[in-house]
């Protein structure tokens, strides 16, 4: 014991003392553990709190768009183009019905709950005027009449942009099915099918709130048209797979807090493929030729809205 004494006071150092080198080791061993506990309380507080912080997001952003029930009172102009062609090698048909002017009046109801939006519109349109061009192969031009009628539902998803903002931008991703009905004095005329688009809803600052929208229309077509030619007698169609492309805008007043008055427009491009057509002909003898189809609707209204 004497003699490790002045070697530990003369070097400073436990070389040759086990004692102390023992010591160390039970303290880093104790330093080890410690550290990996406090890396797994580390882990899992951090765990919960990622957990914590998901479900108050998801929350936030779920359920985040309740709008009430809102009836829109619509009325106004209407102007429809339709146009189709016969491909014969040895005649070409023609019919255009151009500058087919409308009243047009309608109602829609939408709603929003818990972020799922619903809607239903429908229109009709009366004392409808027109003209009526047939070429085969000489133009003729008569006057036609007739109305129509539209009808559409969606189901959407709105999500709030712009959660906790004073102004309000809503993305409303849609899918629904429209029909679209059309009686001419010579013809009646039938689309229907499913869409698919969007939807901004941007209420600002103050009191306007705009609404503009785009929808892409897989359609069903069905046509009749009786003929005023000597060559040909009635045309039939019915084809599937169809195109048709539809956008719309709004702008509103806020008048009161349940009121709302505005402007609005639509403007639907229904087209055809090259189809196969039913022609019967002057000498009672039927055939299939090639039917070409298309459709422009242009429609602008002066709108009421109630909330409820």
């Amino acid at each position: 014991m004497i003699s490790v004494i002045p070697i530990v006071i003369n070097n400073f150092i436990f070389k040759r003392v086990k004692a102390p080198k023992i010591a160390h080791r039970k303290w880093h061993c104790i330093e080890l553990i410690l550290c990996h506990l406090r890396c797994a309380i580390c882990r899992q507080l951090s765990r919960s709190l990622n957990v914590k912080l998901f479900i108050t997001i998801g929350i936030s952003l779920w359920a985040s768009v309740n709008e009430p029930l809102s009836i829109f009172y619509f009325s106004g102009y209407r102007n429809d183009r339709i146009h189709w062609h016969l491909n014969n090698p040895s005649v070409t048909y023609s019919t255009l019905y151009k500058d087919v002017q409308f009243w047009e009046n309608g109602l829609s109801f939408q709603i929003v709950q818990r972020d799922i939006a619903f809607c239903v519109r429908g229109s009709y349109a009366a004392f409808g005027r027109g003209d009526l061009v047939e070429t085969v192969p000489i133009s003729t031009c008569t006057d036609t009449h007739g109305w129509a009628a539209d009808a559409s539902g969606y189901i959407g998803y709105a999500v709030n942009l712009t959660a906790d903002r004073l102004y309000s931008v809503i993305l409303t991703p849609l899918l629904g099915y429209s029909g679209h009905f059309e009686q001419l004095n010579q013809q009646r005329l039938v689309w229907n099918g499913f869409l698919f688009g969007a939807q901004f809803t941007i209420e600002p600052l103050g009191n306007l709130a705009f609404n503009v929208g785009y929808a892409y229309n897989i359609l069903s077509n069905r046509m009749h048209s009786v003929l005023s030619g000597d060559l040909y007698r009635s045309v039939k169609s019915c084809s599937s797979g169809n195109m048709g492309q539809s956008a719309w805008a709004q702008m509103d007043w806020k008048t009161s807090a349940v009121w709302r008055i505005g402007l609005g427009g639509r403007l639907n491009y229904f087209s055809t493929r090259v189809v196969d057509a039913d022609v019967h002909r002057a000498s009672y003898l039927n055939e299939k030729q090639f039917l070409k189809l298309r459709e422009t609707s242009v429609s602008g209204w002066l709108q009421f809205m109630r909330i409820f």
